[in-house]
């Protein structure tokens, strides 16, 4: 549109070696509990098609190289898959799992087919009926401080680049939808696939607009999910209203909006 002076989309969270590396800290001190030797620590992502589901086995070998052996991961769709994360655990000598979302929100791929022990398939029945012990920690990666912080890193290399002066699912009613107009002229528009699970929408993609809002005071920090599907869902079951991509962006058009910077959560590019 010729009403932006400048439009800039900032890094998904797993973009350079320094990212995984935060990554992989923050998630082996987010899961530190467990850690006895006696347990394999198993992060489910959901995988994709794209050439940039390499960033699994990437995540995996930053783990291992590190010396987290008994850490592994997985995903839901892409690769590796769970028949093929399950004997790498079952070639170490463990008595429990642990396991824990790689994605940013713990919505319903982490509910059913990550935590799920009423149909086979789920990953804590299939660990169970092999005879372990199984804690499912039901906890989105945005609920980490320091991976909240990353993209705060990620949002300010962009704001920063562009001019360097500008350095049941819980309650609906609690969660800011973030799509109030008066945005002024500088708006940062945080994209995230999004969830219908309350809580956990506030406590993690929330969680990362509030810091983003707290680190860039001159921005109007914005909501768009890219899902339609929990959207609507949200819509018609709680009667709250998430703007989609094209609706933030005739929002922003609608104010006056100059400066926009987008900030996505997604985990990586595809």
């Amino acid at each position: 549109s010729d009403s932006f002076e400048s439009v800039t989309v900032g890094e998904p969270l797993l973009t350079s070696d320094e990212d995984f590396q935060k990554v992989a800290t923050a998630i082996v001190d987010a899961t530190a509990e467990y850690d006895d030797g006696k347990t394999a620590i198993v992060f489910m992502g959901h995988g994709t098609h794209h050439e940039s589901n390499a960033v699994y086995a990437k995540m995996q070998t930053v783990l291992t190289e590190g010396g987290h052996t008994n850490y592994f991961v997985g995903t839901v769709e892409g690769s590796p898959m769970l028949d093929e994360v399950m004997p790498l655990v079952e070639a170490g000598e463990y008595e429990r799992v642990v396991l824990r979302p790689l994605m940013i929100v713990a919505g319903d791929h982490a509910n059913n087919d990550m935590a799920g022990l009423e149909e086979a398939g789920a990953w804590a029945y299939e660990f169970e009926a092999a005879g372990y012990e199984v804690v499912s920690v039901v906890e989105g990666l945005g609920q980490i401080e320091a991976i909240q912080d990353l993209l705060v890193e990620h949002a300010q290399a962009v704001v920063g680049g562009e001019d360097e002066e500008n350095y049941e699912t819980g309650d609906a009613s609690l969660d800011n939808t973030r799509n109030q107009d008066e945005i002024g002229e500088n708006e940062l528009l945080v994209v995230s696939f999004g969830t219908s699970f309350n809580d956990n929408r506030r406590l993690t993609i929330g969680a990362i607009e509030e810091k983003i809002e707290a680190a860039f005071p001159e921005y109007a920090v914005r909501r768009g999910f890219t899902s339609q599907i929990i959207i609507d869902h949200v819509m018609s079951r709680d009667n709250v209203k998430i703007d989609n991509i094209a609706e933030a962006l005739d929002r922003a058009v609608a104010n006056g909006v100059k400066n926009l910077v987008v900030q996505p959560t997604l985990l990586m590019n595809g």
